[in-house]
């Protein structure tokens, strides 16, 4: 029911690549994990109408963990 509006970044391609053979073969470079955070939450904390697409079953997966806290 939840997949893939399990959280609000969550999208149909939810892996996690090995970057390793691009970072030799190609010389990428990736944005860290915490600079890309706090980009993100910069956003959203500046934009407070924008609602991240993920969102949709919010309501769903409040009533969910309610559901199993009450058990």
């Amino acid at each position: 029911k939840l997949l893939p509006n399990c959280s609000p970044f969550s999208g149909l391609w939810m892996s996690g690549l090995d970057n390793r053979r691009s970072k030799q073969e190609l010389a990428m470079v990736y944005t860290p994990l915490e600079s890309c955070l706090r980009s993100i939450v910069s956003y959203y904390k500046s934009n407070p109408q924008v609602v991240p697409e993920g969102y949709a079953t919010r309501n769903l997966e409040l009533q969910l963990a309610t559901e199993r806290m009450n058990v």
